[in-house]
């Protein structure tokens, strides 16, 4: 990988953080059970 990229995984890790406004020690805590793509939600607890 380039020095210049960052991993899918970081991206993700960013652009949850940022757009959901929460902590990053809550996206690290995400699991997919707390996702819902059919509602498009995603719960934080």
């Amino acid at each position: 990988m380039d020095d210049d990229k960052i991993s899918l995984k970081d991206y993700v890790l960013f652009y949850l953080t940022f757009f959901l406004g929460d902590r990053k020690s809550e996206t690290y805590a995400l699991q997919w059970k707390y996702i819902d793509f059919s509602k498009a939600q995603i719960q934080l607890i």
